[in-house]
Formats: C-alpha cells, structure tokens, sequence
C-alpha cells in the first residue's frame, strides 16, 4: 500500500497531462508486484480486532494499590487481585497472555483499562499479575503479550445431564432437540 501512495504523490506533481502510454509507465511492475494488481482501496470500517497486532515485546508496569475501587476506562472500579490489565488500543474484553521473557512465567488477563502513559511501556498490569510474573518488587518487567482468540460460546442445548438408573446405566435427562 505504502508504494502505491509514493507512486501517486509522485503522480500528483507531475504538471503536463499526461496521455494512456505515460500512465501505463507510471504503474509498471515494482519488483514483484503485480502489475494488473489494483491499487489498495480505503478501508470502510477498522475492526480493532484485527487491527491491533497480535503479538507485542516490551516493558510491562503495574498498578499501585492507590487506584484499588476507582472506575478504569471500561467503567468497571479497579481490583488489585483480579487479573486485568490495561492497553492502549485493545478493545475491552480481550484476553491477552503475558509472559515475562526473563523467567518464562505468563498468566492470562483480560483488558479493561487504558494505559500505560509512560513511554516506552506497552501493558500496565494489575498487582496480583506482577506478583505471579514475579516482578512486583522491580515494578517494571521486559513482556511478551500475545493476544489470545475470545473463548467460544457454550451451547446450552448441548448440556446433558446423566445419571445411573437402578441397574447402572447412565441415562440421560433434560430436553432433547
């Protein structure tokens, strides 16, 4: 994408008009595209999931205990203990593995506030997490985040339940579909 905006910004300051045969040199193969590839359209909506990226390695920090009961971004208060975290551009909700690249430990948390807002940090994660990746009396981590995919929904309509009759054998109860 990026050389077809160098190839059109080029296009732009070119001044006399040009005919059929200067436009056809103009987009002539660049070393392994496709010529007959048509130029990238703009996107008409950003799925953040897919936009954010899926993996990132950098510097984790925590959250003290002064922020325990006020509303993170997500509206929800803060709780030390639960395993949440916060990231600049991953929606709410999502489930993110953190591993701490110096010992090998990672722990699952789930994204529910914005932050960090010191250069150079890519996650902030609460206390209980620091402790399990061991690096709560450091404060700050080198990380490995990695985006896991949302767990599937049951189907209630699958659920059975089984119990034995008289002579041992299971038999199944609840609705059938």
């Amino acid at each position: 994408m990026v050389l077809w905006i160098v190839a059109l910004s080029s296009v732009a300051r070119a001044t006399p008009p040009m005919d059929d045969s200067a436009t056809d040199l103009i987009f002539a193969p660049i070393a392994g595209i496709d010529s007959r590839a048509t130029p990238p359209t703009a996107p008409t909506a950003i799925d953040p999931i897919r936009v954010a990226p899926e993996t990132q390695i950098g510097t984790a920090s925590y959250y003290g205990q002064r922020f325990a009961g006020r509303r993170t971004a997500s509206g929800e208060p803060f709780d030390p203990e639960a395993s949440t975290a916060a990231h600049r551009t991953l929606p709410f909700g999502t489930i993110v593995r953190i591993t701490n690249t110096a010992n090998d430990r990672s722990v699952e948390a789930v994204i529910n506030d914005r932050g960090p807002f010191i250069r150079h940090r890519i996650i902030d994660v609460s206390r209980a997490i620091a402790r399990q990746l061991e690096f709560l009396d450091r404060g700050v981590a080198e990380v490995h985040v990695e985006v896991l995919p949302p767990p599937r929904p049951r189907n209630p309509r699958r659920r059975r339940q089984c119990h034995a009759d008289t002579d041992g054998n299971a038999v199944r109860t609840g609705t059938r579909s």
